[in-house]
């Protein structure tokens, strides 16, 4: 689904910067359906400063975890 992510909005990841996938802020790690590990990884937090389209889409379940939030 394309979305435009407004100014101030934030994001985060496990892992490097320069990865593929975000969630916004605060959404549990067990609806991410990560490798396991994945949370022992550097996390950051991006806030938005002006208006970027993304594609978005809910996450499937995978490696025992339910998934269901959106990245």
């Amino acid at each position: 689904m394309d979305k435009v992510l407004q100014p101030g909005a934030r994001i985060d990841r496990y892992g490097s910067d320069y990865g593929s996938f975000t969630s916004l802020e605060g959404t549990p790690y067990e609806m991410r359906a990560v490798a396991p590990g994945t949370d022992q990884r550097p996390y950051s937090v991006f806030e938005v400063v002006e208006p970027i389209n993304v594609k978005s889409g809910s996450i499937a379940s995978w490696f025992d975890e339910p998934g269901g939030g959106i990245q």
